[in-house]
């Protein structure tokens, strides 16, 4: 966020669903944008300092990002805890940073401040201030993404541990609560048919925006990335390649739009493409660690640990790719946080995925997640206006846990904020492919990443299919015969599209793709 930004910018902030978002001046804009990068590079030489996170959180939320103001409190939460406890070295470094910065903007402290136990009650004497803003700071952005449950929650809880605090109290609850009951009662749009939308009300939401602050490489299929997916593609197939497509990009700003395309006339029903994958994630311990496959009578496991997996290689491509980063760390702790889940929940299987992912860019040693060999090539939508769906629970509490457990410092990394986090999140559910395993008595959701699957371009009448091997590899086959040079296309709505007509197809992809679909049947029946 110190680094250059963009000379204009749209906010995430929804106002479609009961709150409000003052629009800002440039001048205001401006001075927000100044505070920003330079609490951004405060936060870099203090980054336990809690009242650091909460005075960029501010920031962030009157410039129109609540999602990342709920990051920046839930860090500073986090660490007025862990100083509060004082028994981990965490505490320790954010009670000297917040102290050390307290006394630096307070000389006068000096005479008394390091007698005795003096130190540590003035601390916490400021600190109790600090954690109320904190907490103010988390329900107002909650609040500004309409996770009202959320935000209802957090305020209970505040109410009862700050009885003196009248924000948390009367009003401001009766609010969140009228507000949640309005929401619920809104009917479901039918361009959503395929989520639960009370849930998605229920649990809030943004817009996919790029970020003013982030680099062009960050977001940008650059030739380095092209080739080497060109290169797998060749490794994988004779007959398809990637080109340059007629079909737009998600952002005229992220990149030119690029496809897969024949190379040779494919006959209807021949395989044109076998993509395997490790990005792939199931609940449960009876299937392989790599591609998710049922395990059988053949098991093997990996010489450092008794994971299990179907095949050699498995254990061969998992060591290849994320396998180091995870050995010996215990994630089981997600089981819990979605313990009112359902082995299939989507919650929990996309908390796998992402697990998965973050482990990849962790063995990968990339100079910054979004330009690891998993994500650099995906892309998000950012055109759409589909509310990216947000709760503190998946997208900050465990997120931050896990980034813990795998060795990275949510607070001192900055290659890990939140507004990566973000990013990453976008691109995942932009390609995410979901698909079921069958067990022999019952069926386990898959979430899958396919990288090569992610440049296929969307068509209502689609010369492409796919099927799976009851694992997380993806089988593309012609669904009718295709003439060299014709771009693969697939369904994104699914292959049952001969009952929809035009204009409900269009609604249907309009959440998705952010415009009218162009594709040759959509264009005959306009």
């Amino acid at each position: 966020m110190d680094g250059p930004w963009r000379t204009s910018w749209e906010p995430s902030h929804r106002v479609d669903y009961g709150t409000d978002f003052v629009d800002l001046t440039e001048q205001e804009k401006e001075l927000l944008k100044a505070h920003i990068i330079g609490i951004t590079k405060q936060l870099r030489e203090l980054p336990y300092d809690p009242e650091c996170w909460t005075w960029r959180g501010q920031r962030l939320l009157d410039l129109g990002y609540p999602e990342l103001a709920i990051g920046d409190a839930y860090k500073a939460g986090l660490l007025v805890g862990a100083m509060k406890k004082n028994d981990t070295t965490l505490g320790e470094n954010a009670l000297l940073m917040y102290g050390m910065r307290l006394l630096h903007s307070n000389p006068g402290m000096g005479a008394t401040l390091w007698t005795g136990d003096t130190f540590k009650t003035r601390i916490m004497d400021a600190l109790y201030n600090v954690e109320v803003k904190t907490v103010e700071l988390l329900v107002n952005s909650l609040y500004n993404a309409h996770a009202f449950d959320d935000a209802e929650r957090v305020c209970q809880i505040a109410a009862k541990q700050f009885p003196q605090s009248k924000f948390f109290r009367g009003s401001t609850l009766t609010m969140l609560g009228e507000l949640k009951q309005r929401l619920l009662s809104i009917p479901k749009p039918v361009e959503v048919d395929d989520i639960d939308y009370k849930e998605a009300i229920r649990n809030g939401g943004v817009s996919m925006r790029i970020y003013p602050w982030i680099s062009s490489n960050l977001i940008q299929r650059d030739d380095a990335v092209i080739q080497r997916m060109k290169k797998n593609l060749r490794s994988l197939s004779t007959k398809c390649e990637i080109k340059e497509s007629s079909v737009d990009g998600p952002s005229a700003e992220v990149s030119q739009g690029f496809g897969i395309f024949a190379t040779e006339d494919v006959a209807k029903g021949d395989v044109i493409l076998t993509e395997y994958t490790v990005t792939a994630g199931v609940a449960s311990i009876q299937t392989c660690s790599a591609c998710c496959k049922p395990l059988g009578s053949t098991r093997c496991t990996s010489a450092c640990c008794k994971e299990l997996y179907c095949s050699q290689d498995c254990v061969e491509r998992a060591a290849a790719t994320f396998h180091s980063s995870v050995c010996g760390k215990d994630f089981s702790y997600i089981y819990d946080l979605f313990s009112e889940s359902v082995i299939n929940s989507p919650r929990l299987i996309q908390a796998i995925l992402e697990i998965r992912v973050y482990a990849a860019i962790v063995q990968e040693q990339a100079t910054h997640p979004l330009q690891s060999w998993i994500l650099a090539p995906l892309q998000a939508q950012y055109q759409t206006q589909a509310r990216k769906v947000l709760n503190l629970q998946s997208n900050y509490v465990w997120p931050i846990q896990a980034l813990q457990t795998l060795g990275i410092d949510p607070f001192a990394d900055h290659n890990w904020d939140t507004w990566v986090l973000f990013t990453i999140f976008g691109r995942i559910g932009n390609n995410i492919r979901r698909d079921y395993i069958e067990t022999g008595d019952e069926y386990l959701r898959l979430e899958a990443i396919n990288p090569l699957f992610s440049f296929l371009n969307h068509s209502c009448d689609p010369n492409v299919g796919y099927t799976s091997e009851n694992n997380s590899t993806l089988i593309m086959a012609a669904k009718r015969d295709i003439r060299k040079g014709e771009e693969l296309a697939i369904s994104y709505i699914g292959y049952d599209l001969t009952h929809l007509t035009r204009a409900k197809r269009q609604k249907k992809l309009r959440t998705w793709v952010g415009r009218e679909c162009l594709c040759s049947r959509c264009e005959i029946e306009k």
